[in-house]
């Protein structure tokens, strides 16, 4: 299980270790909490099928505990998205440095995998869906960003879009670039 989510990086390194106990191994994306606004759902979501590989699954909930019949309403409930049409990927992601001038760590001579606030991610499925991630505009900082760090991965503009082979959108069409 991948717990309270995580970065694309943390989905596509859970198939690199190709075999579990002898078989493939299964991913369970937990995206705790994305829930909570339509902001988190988008980016959970983009940030699962920038990287995800045969296996995984993605699923929406706000923690364990509960009393009664709506304790696992958030877990339980149907987003539209989940209906769409994906099919298989047509390849790994890929990844290009921003045009606004910073930098996207993953194409340096030795990449870190802890900056990635300058990289453009996209991924195209055999649907015709295509995903976006990534700082596509020049960085907007929110009030509530306190450190130079934090406020690079939390830029009130991080585009985070999936571009449906239906013609629908997930994700804010202003801050990712045009799905051609």
């Amino acid at each position: 299980m991948l717990e309270r989510g995580g970065s694309m990086l943390d989905v596509d390194a859970w198939n690199a270790a190709k075999t579990c106990a002898g078989g493939p191994c299964l991913l369970d994306f937990h995206a705790q909490n994305a829930q909570q606004s339509l902001r988190n759902f988008n980016s959970s979501l983009a940030n699962f099928l920038i990287g995800v590989h045969e296996h995984g699954y993605f699923g929406v909930g706000g923690g364990w505990s509960g009393a009664g019949e709506s304790a696992c309403d958030t877990w339980l409930y149907q987003y539209p998205e989940y209906s769409k049409s994906l099919g298989a990927p047509k390849s790994d992601f890929t990844v290009a440095k921003g045009s606004h001038g910073l930098n996207c760590t993953l194409l340096d001579d030795k990449p870190s995998h802890k900056d990635v606030s300058g990289c453009l991610f996209r991924r195209e499925f055999a649907s015709g869906t295509k995903v976006f991630l990534g700082q596509y505009a020049v960085p907007a900082f929110g009030a509530d960003a306190d450190d130079a760090v934090g406020a690079l991965l939390g830029t009130s503009n991080y585009g985070a879009c999936v571009f449906w082979s239906d013609g629908t959108t997930t994700g804010n069409t202003t801050l990712c670039p045009r799905a051609e």
